[in-house]
């Protein structure tokens, strides 16, 4: 009987030990998820991200069954793009193919304007003015200067600069167009009427005064 007593007070104490220990762990369990949902929500205010609803929930205490509308993690900063409408900005548009046409094509496209004849003839003669199609800039056939999203340094030590693929040698040349100082180009080639048969300001400004018609 001695025995037996002793027994079942060390089952007693073993099943209290047994219970102190899993409170703890559960505890201990607690709390590690406590500071990591702390240090995600940290760092997602720090970097300007956002956990889908399911994890908000999670890290709220709350079971992501009952979460709607979960997301992926998004940035901010992402997926915005340029309007070809907006002064000063302009969409990245590839052209179809690597002739002339398509690049013009494609440029027209970055600034609204209609790929018609009378456009198309116009821009051609004014990158001859630039150079033959293909000696200007990299992919820069109309030499601009500025430097934007894929510019490769200079051309030849001159002010134009060279671009890493068409569509942004295209999106550079559209967004010093729609920079200010050449409203009456914008104007002429929305119309769909081209740039021949008469002298522009923004042509002359372009060039810094070396011609201020093309054709």
């Amino acid at each position: 009987m001695v025995e037996l007593a002793r027994l079942s007070a060390f089952l007693v104490t073993a099943e209290k030990i047994t219970g102190q220990w899993s409170l703890m762990a559960k505890l201990s369990g607690v709390g590690i998820v406590a500071l990591a949902g702390g240090g995600l929500l940290l760092y997602s205010a720090i970097n300007g991200k956002r956990f889908s609803s399911s994890v908000r929930s999670v890290l709220s205490g709350q079971s992501p069954s009952g979460a709607s509308g979960a997301n992926p993690i998004t940035d901010s900063a992402v997926g915005t793009t340029a309007s070809s409408g907006s002064s000063g900005s302009a969409a990245v548009i590839a052209p179809s193919g690597p002739s002339e046409t398509a690049w013009i094509t494609a440029m027209l496209a970055s600034i609204g304007a209609p790929p018609t004849q009378a456009n198309i003839s116009s821009i051609s003669s004014w990158i001859a003015h630039e150079g033959p199609y293909g000696t200007q800039g990299e992919n820069n056939p109309l030499n601009t200067t500025i430097e934007t999203t894929g510019a490769q340094g200079k051309f030849l030590n001159t002010p134009v600069t060279n671009y890493d693929t068409p569509a942004h040698g295209i999106a550079a040349i559209a967004q010093t167009l729609l920079g200010g100082g050449y409203s009456d180009i914008l104007s002429a080639l929305r119309s769909g009427n081209g740039l021949c048969g008469r002298s522009w300001s923004g042509l002359s400004t372009w060039s810094g005064g070396g011609y201020s018609r093309v054709c």
